[in-house]
């Protein structure tokens, strides 16, 4: 089986083929088959989504690389696969079956998008800080112009080259983060939803419920009840 997994909260680190792998927001890994690995989680425990590929699968395309070898995506576009997948596991029509199939195909489509896009032009060495200043500050919107400062390019061609390689534009690009955040916060507290809305960076609920339904697949307050126990039944 091939296998991609992705983090939904606390820590989690894996060791594929001698590789130390720890996984941050929107960071989704795929193991060829065969590849083994072994999982290392903290004392306070994480939530992963793990999606299963027959090795029949996984063999369609011998000249992508990543195809043959472990790898670690940091792409948005995994994070809408997945929120996808979650709102058709709580389906309740026959249907649910075959587009989660589909969904798990198109992961696998999409490693190989990014490993042919990565063979005709790597990113540019600027990139990195631009994308690490986004994940340490995601709660503050920096202008274009400091980023493009940061990155010693114009406000232009920051733009235009970082949605060629991410996918996304920079400020959905930082949605996405917020997003993703927000997502560890209902799934491991009560906080109010005004609370976490203004936490992440939302200006207010229905902004943050429209949001997270479109990422996720799910309300905030739907998400959060897929992680509370049941009530056990009065005595």
């Amino acid at each position: 089986m091939g296998e991609f997994c992705a983090l939904v909260d606390g820590g989690l680190t894996e060791i594929i083929g001698g590789t130390t792998v720890s996984y941050s927001d929107h960071e989704v890994s795929y193991k060829p088959p065969g590849v083994a690995h072994q999982v290392q989680v903290p004392r306070g425990g994480a939530r992963c989504v793990v999606v299963s590929i027959p090795a029949s699968r996984c063999a369609f395309a011998p000249d992508v690389r990543q195809l043959a070898g472990p790898a670690l995506y940091s792409d948005p576009q995994f994070s809408d696969l997945f929120g996808r997948m979650f709102r058709e596991l709580q389906a309740t029509d026959d249907c649910g079956p075959l587009a989660l199939e589909a969904i798990a195909l198109t992961m696998l489509a999409r490693t190989i998008d990014l490993q042919r896009i990565d063979r005709q032009s790597q990113a540019p060495a600027w990139m990195g800080p631009v994308i690490e200043r986004l994940h340490d500050d995601w709660s503050r919107r920096p202008l274009l112009g400091e980023l493009a400062r940061l990155a010693g390019v114009s406000a232009t061609h920051l733009a235009s080259t970082f949605q060629r390689f991410c996918g996304c534009s920079i400020g959905e690009y930082l949605r996405r983060l917020r997003v993703a955040h927000a997502r560890q916060l209902l799934a491991v507290g009560d906080r109010p939803l005004a609370e976490v809305a203004y936490q992440c960076g939302f200006y207010d609920q229905s902004h943050f419920t429209n949001l997270f339904r479109r990422y996720i697949g799910s309300t905030p307050a739907r998400f959060r009840q897929s992680f509370t126990p049941p009530t056990p039944p009065s005595p």
